[in-house]
């Protein structure tokens, strides 16, 4: 792996990244530093070979395959656009989460009902692709498909989409977001909040409070936090929305 890695560090040096088949050969390479120097190479000098990577997308290779997918998602080629749809249904799920990836990064509103069909997806870390792509094309379409995230049956994929649906700062995702506050994750439970200081209102701070009595100081700390954070929004001191929570 050393050998090899030195090796293609030299081509890189020396062709300047235009040394397209070496680079291609190295995407296949066991060794993760080879793949990766060579995928950011072919990011540099994509533009002269795109039509080729495209091409390379059905490589008989998965890496060369995850790998090509990877390159022109960096690039955000929408000529792969369709054959990077094509391989969300590849045998492999490391290939499957690249194409998601690269998906999410070249976007259009095309995508969206591609990406939230892999939601059904068996492997977790594919479907937290899955929510960060639908999140980085900005459609208000995706909301109430990261909205159903939130009650995937893995943590980490409602940590993101309770991540994503704070970002988007959309109100209509409050009531969503306040039932993930009783999530048994606590990092759920933290990005929860975090969101709903960026997205809730007045209903979201009702739901917050008996939060800052929580046995977990994180908890505690955050709650207090996001309530701070939305008086702030609405031009109100804690007090005052507090008490207007109560009768809310």
């Amino acid at each position: 792996g050393d050998v090899r890695f030195a090796a293609l560090k030299s081509i890189i040096k020396i062709s300047g990244g235009s040394h397209f088949d070496a680079l291609i050969k190295a995407l296949g390479d066991e060794d993760e530093r080879v793949r990766t120097a060579a995928m950011e190479a072919l990011v540099k000098g994509a533009s002269r070979y795109s039509d080729r990577l495209v091409g390379l997308l059905r490589s008989d290779d998965w890496k060369v395959r995850a790998g090509a997918a990877r390159v022109l998602g960096e690039i955000c080629e929408g000529k792969a656009r369709d054959e990077l749809i094509r391989l969300l249904d590849d045998w492999d799920w490391r290939v499957r989460k690249e194409a998601v990836e690269a998906l999410g990064k070249i976007g259009g509103e095309e995508v969206i009902p591609y990406l939230s069909r892999m939601l059904q997806e068996k492997d977790a870390e594919v479907r937290v692709s899955v929510v960060r792509a639908l999140a980085s094309t900005g459609s208000p379409r995706v909301r109430e498909i990261l909205e159903g995230a939130l009650r995937d049956e893995d943590a980490k994929v409602r940590l993101w989409a309770a991540s994503a649906l704070g970002n988007m700062g959309s109100e209509e995702a409050e009531k969503t977001l306040i039932e993930a506050l009783s999530d048994e994750d606590k990092q759920v439970k933290l990005t929860a909040l975090k969101a709903l200081a960026r997205a809730g209102g007045v209903k979201a701070v009702k739901a917050i409070d008996p939060l800052r009595l929580h046995p977990d100081e994180d908890v505690r700390k955050e709650a207090e936090r996001a309530i701070k954070m939305i008086a702030l929004k609405h031009n109100m001191t804690v007090e005052e929305i507090l008490r207007k929570a109560k009768g809310a």
